[in-house]
């Protein structure tokens, strides 16, 4: 459509109406549009890439969008592994291609990194992609308390530093509630594939293989209790409507509930209500089918067939995973075995609280190691430790010899760090860039995944919607605080 708009308004703006006609049929070079040219696995055949601008040029476009990134499917049909992206040898072939593009009267625009997302192997820990994580323990009142916070457990993939935590980390907040007292389960609320008010005939459920490393495998535990309700409004708590509570096996295996004749609904809230363990934090539950009237399933995600939109995660616990392990994808993927087919709670239910007043800020009173110092009112005391680290995430499709970091994209420091990056490289190929060749640096996506966090997201937060968050972070990992309308206010602005 951008490049529509472009052949329109510059055949208006440059042509007078009696040269309309020749307009269309010799478009201006500003009018015509411009392709990607794939550098796929970073690989380059300077003769076929020759031919390829020849080619582009003969078609009608006016320039080329440089794209390097690695090839996907069957590797006999993929090219070898070329040149890291930015390397001398890559960019003497850009030099030429340049210099080619430019001699056709092609213009030049580059992606600044390998596949997308932004980042590289030149990219430190402390501009990398972050996330925000908690941990929570419990202290008795009415007494000094003098203890090291538990640490919450950093992403696997992440780059370590000493004593096995991330490269990069720091604090963000610690909250201490008093007799906290949590929410009735994990919930979850899933909008239908179709969109639209369906009869419905059956829910399955399964608590699907695991398959845990055992170190892990002792800290999760499979549903027990459970409840669906359907709603065909909205999704507050007042628009759904319980049509099944039931009872799971530990094992694997689907287990079907009828819903009662004349269930309809739009949307499905899912609630985890109780694990066989009673002190493992992490419930576990394979996959979660919804059966309509037609015998089709309508609360699969795209994962279970992607000729399909999928049905939507409007709300859900926070995950242990964010890529392929224990993510909330897999909870209606279609699968039920391993860490790729089952999702995984973070921990127990997220807290019901009174209000933001009610929590206590013991920020200042926490050290770099994570020791609390403390005369803690009398009380049993829930203390809630919010950390930033490092996430582990890594380009997506990268060119064989060119992967890294991705970068913490909401800091202006890491955006700089890496741009500054190519263009020194760049520099030192073309000399003044303003008469290379290159028109355009650009970015194709942005797909960073799981609670991105930066450390100056609090400071921001509070200059753009003009209150503090830090007594709401509870909410960010599905507490209530205030009631559910006031914490719907809060997520509204969080998102934005």
């Amino acid at each position: 459509m951008k490049y529509l708009l472009w052949i329109v308004c510059g055949l208006l703006m440059a042509a007078p109406p009696d040269d309309l006609e020749q307009g269309f049929r010799n478009p201006p070079p500003a009018a015509k549009p411009d392709t990607y040219w794939l550098w796929l696995n970073g690989f380059v055949h300077p003769e076929s890439a020759r031919a390829d601008l020849q080619a582009m040029k003969d078609a009608g476009f006016g320039g080329v969008l440089i794209f390097d990134m690695g090839a996907a499917g069957d590797k006999s049909w993929q090219p070898p592994a070329g040149p890291a992206f930015l390397s001398p040898p890559w960019m003497a072939q850009f030099k030429s291609s340049v210099e080619q593009a430019r001699s056709l009267g092609l213009s030049v625009d580059l992606s600044v990194i390998s596949s997308w997302d932004l980042g590289g192997h030149w990219i430190e820990p402390r501009h990398a992609s972050k996330g925000l994580y908690t941990a929570e323990t419990t202290v008795q009142g009415g007494q000094a308390v003098d203890t090291v916070l538990p640490f919450p457990l950093p992403p696997p993939a992440a780059p370590k530093g000493a004593g096995g935590k991330p490269a990069f980390w720091t604090d963000v907040a610690v909250l201490a509630v008093r007799d906290a007292r949590r929410r009735p389960g994990h919930e979850f609320i899933i909008r239908f594939d179709p969109g639209e008010v369906l009869p419905l005939k059956e829910v399955v459920l399964d608590n699907g293989t695991p398959n845990a490393a055992p170190d892990l495998a002792a800290t999760m535990t499979p549903t027990r209790e459970f409840s669906v309700a359907f709603s065909s409004t909205g999704t507050r708590d007042t628009d759904f409507h319980e049509a099944v509570r039931g009872v799971l096996p530990a094992t694997a295996g689907p287990q079907r509930f009828a819903v009662p004749a004349g269930t309809k609904g739009r949307y499905v809230r899912l609630r985890l209500l109780s694990g066989h363990g009673n002190t493992q934090p992490r419930w576990t539950l394979g996959e979660f089918t919804v059966i309509d009237a037609k015998g089709e399933s309508v609360a699969a995600s795209r994962q279970a067939d992607n000729r399909r939109n999928g049905a939507v995660m409007v709300s859900a616990p926070t995950p242990l995973g964010y890529d392929g392990a224990w993510n909330l994808d897999n909870l209606h993927d279609g699968a039920a075995v391993g860490p790729g087919g089952l999702f995984a709670s973070a921990g127990l239910p997220a807290f019901e609280l009174d209000s933001a007043a009610s929590m206590v800020d013991l920020t200042s009173r926490v050290d770099r190691e994570g020791h609390l110092r403390w005369m803690a009112p009398a009380g049993r005391w829930t203390i809630l430790r919010y950390v930033c680290m490092n996430t582990g995430e890594r380009l997506k499709v990268p060119s064989p010899n060119s992967d890294g970091w991705a970068t913490d994209h909401l800091d202006p420091e890491a955006t700089r760090a890496h741009m500054d990056y190519v263009i020194a490289r760049l520099r030192d190929t073309f000399g003044d860039l303003r008469t290379s060749g290159i028109k355009n640096l650009y970015l194709a996506s942005y797909e960073v995944r799981g609670m991105v966090w930066s450390p100056g997201f609090t400071k921001e937060f509070q200059r753009r919607r003009g209150y503090g968050m830090t007594p709401y972070l509870p909410a960010i990992f599905g507490a209530r605080i205030g009631g559910e309308l006031r914490t719907e206010r809060f997520l509204f602005d969080y998102r934005k």
